[in-house]
């Protein structure tokens, strides 16, 4: 009987465990793990459970964290990312993207043509002024997309009637968007009032975990005026939202 007991005991430990993971960012999930210590669980079991729930507080901190390390009202920004509000946003961002052809991040449109992937900042530049200079070829079967920006809900860097708007689809959890993220700053500083920059949310989040919660709380940050100081900070501290 007693035996009986510990494999059920056991049963349940496993099971608890597997459905932690696959909804590892469930509060009420835990609290049911939690119970199992009332199931007798050893010192071994319970520290596996204990490791879990810390690397999940960790995740679930981070982002108040960066957000107080530039100077947000933690309380306002943490309300604002428990609540929700920008999860429908962020997805819908990234439906806009795969509806126009956006595959991978970051995905760059620049005046309708599509740039993917992290190019080299000088390579960006030569497409930009092929725009400016009205010099820009289509290659043959090519056509532009038209990708609406609005002024009110995207962030947008540059004066809406700048002649060469770049919008870019982005992931903050993605590695090479990091890295895009210095040139799109350079962009921004050498062309000044001839560009507009606007960013919309990719979150490829069958690779990257943290990628959705990590674009609602840019779009908490917003809310207090630092969205793009609060991207670059995750973009910074990428490393953060992998642990």
């Amino acid at each position: 009987m007693s035996e009986e007991k510990n494999n059920l005991k056991k049963t349940y430990f496993i099971l608890g465990l597997l459905i932690g993971i696959a909804v590892i960012s469930t509060v009420g999930f835990f609290t049911l793990l939690f119970r199992g210590g009332d199931m007798g669980l050893n010192k071994q079991e319970k520290k596996a459970v204990n490791n879990i729930n810390n690397q999940v507080a960790v995740k679930e901190d981070v982002f108040t964290r960066l957000a107080k390390s530039i100077g947000l009202d933690g309380d306002q920004f943490s309300s604002c990312l428990e609540s929700g509000k920008y999860t429908s946003k962020v997805r819908a961002d990234y439906d806009y993207g795969a509806s126009k052809g956006v595959n991978g991040t970051p995905g760059n449109y620049i005046n309708g043509r599509l740039i993917p992937g992290a190019l080299p900042l000088e390579n960006l530049k030569q497409e930009i002024d092929s725009v400016l200079n009205n010099t820009r070829k289509l290659e043959e079967g090519e056509t532009l997309v038209d990708i609406a920006v609005d002024q009110n809900s995207d962030h947008v860097r540059g004066p809406e009637n700048a002649p060469v708007t770049l919008v870019v689809f982005d992931d903050f959890q993605c590695p090479y968007c990091a890295r895009h993220q210095d040139s799109l700053n350079s962009l921004v500083d050498y062309y000044g009032d001839k560009l507009r920059l606007a960013f919309k949310h990719f979150p490829l989040s069958q690779i990257h975990n943290m990628a959705q919660r990590a674009g609602e709380a840019a779009e908490c940050a917003g809310e207090q005026g630092k969205f793009w100081e609060y991207a670059d900070t995750l973009y910074v501290n990428q490393s953060q939202l992998t642990q």
